[in-house]
């Protein structure tokens, strides 16, 4: 049996309801990180959105969510009513789903506000901890929430996981297990991909004005794995034997339980012998 076929069949097996997984997962945890690639934001939206709205979390965090006046002003006027969807900067327009569920109870919820402008995967590791800390000491400062109410993180992969799976920076998630947060790691993997359209740009040339007008990218989701012991010609995608095992509907699975085959993979781009069961506790598929 191949290592793709003992997966799909460790999945039909262990599979259960991803909301139920989340929530069960949540409750045993301050804080759960949900791994991702930037892409298929509404579903994702959606997912984060019932959570909140069923009360499992007081705050949502999110690398989406530039910790920049400017950006958080117009977040503030849209939980405020002051401004429609198409007034939110367009990196999180998609996410409107989420600022919906704060709304209902923007006085007992928060927004942290985690994003960074910094390039580069340490710097960004840094980044993205510093402003989730500076956000989120602000809300316990305020007291619209406390140390003790339970949130959940937004974030890219490889800052989200438990261990660095490219170079030796340490992740967001193990600055925040340093901190002291019982945290839980959540690689959550949708259909589709994301457009980001970048801006246009002005210039002056010969005394006159011109304009290199912005282009639209299409992001598409990442799930490619290798082997432990493979090379790069046994690398395979993830998807399409989680299409197969959801058949249509989404789905979460322990990564955890002894001998599963998480724990012969890896992701594609990560050097050595860590696993991807050593990666992420647990698996999310939303169709």
């Amino acid at each position: 049996m191949t290592l793709q076929a003992d997966i799909e069949k460790y999945l039909i097996k262990n599979k259960e309801d991803a909301f139920t997984l989340a929530r069960d997962f949540q409750a045993a945890h301050d804080l759960i990180l949900y791994g991702e690639s930037h892409v298929g934001k509404e579903r994702k939206a959606r997912f984060f959105a019932k959570l909140i709205n069923a009360r499992h979390v007081q705050y949502h965090a999110s690398e989406a969510f530039l910790n920049i006046q400017s950006f958080g002003d117009k977040v503030e006027k849209y939980l405020e009513g002051k401004i429609t969807k198409s007034g939110l900067p367009l990196l999180v327009r998609g996410l409107s789903a989420i600022l919906d569920a704060i709304k209902r109870d923007v006085q007992h919820r928060g927004l942290v506000f985690a994003g960074t402008k910094l390039k580069g995967l340490s710097r960004r590791n840094e980044g993205i901890y510093a402003n989730f800390k500076s956000s989120y000491n602000l809300h316990i400062k305020t007291g619209r929430f406390s140390n003790t109410h339970k949130g959940h993180f937004h974030i890219g992969a490889d800052h989200g996981s438990r261990l660095p799976i490219v170079g030796a920076s340490k992740t967001t998630t193990q600055r925040l297990i340093a901190d002291g947060f019982n945290c839980g790691i959540v690689r959550i993997l949708t259909e589709g991909y994301q457009e980001h359209e970048s801006e246009d740009t002005t210039f002056k040339y010969g005394g006159k004005e011109h304009v290199i007008k912005g282009e639209i990218t299409r992001y598409y989701e990442i799930s490619k794995v290798k082997p432990l012991s493979g090379g790069e010609e046994s690398i395979f995608e993830l998807l399409p034997i989680l299409r197969k095992v959801g058949g249509g509907n989404a789905f979460g699975a322990d990564l955890q339980i002894k001998g599963n085959p998480f724990f012969k993979i890896k992701p594609a781009e990560a050097v050595g012998s860590t696993s991807y069961a050593q990666f992420y506790d647990k698996l999310i598929y939303l169709p």
